[in-house]
């Protein structure tokens, strides 16, 4: 199918103006936009759901995934670790003091 100059466009636009008038053809307009949007939504379904027939998903969805939060592989959070290093720095830091009062 050939491109559509300027000229095609603007013909295109003269003869649905004068077919539906002014007063439908924003309302055409909208429910053409909507039917686009539509099959552009279930094209894109469908072409994942074929992809996902011949590459099936590696790992199952998120939601079937049960998650242990006590798991000791579990990284810990940021907050944990720095509260972990900060009482390991205050440990050494009285440690060292302990040291040099005992010298």
């Amino acid at each position: 199918m050939p491109p559509i100059g300027l000229s095609e466009l603007i013909l295109i636009s003269v003869i649905a103006l004068l077919l539906f008038g002014p007063d439908q053809l924003p309302e055409l307009a909208r429910k053409l936009g909507s039917l686009t949007a539509t099959l552009q939504k279930q094209s894109d379904s469908l072409r994942r759901a074929f992809y996902n027939s011949i590459y099936p998903p590696l790992l199952p969805p998120e939601s079937s995934v049960k998650v242990n939060k006590d798991s000791s592989d579990a990284p810990p959070d940021s907050k944990s670790m720095l509260l972990n290093s900060d009482n390991q720095t205050a440990a050494s830091l009285d440690d060292r003091s302990q040291n040099k009062g005992d010298q």
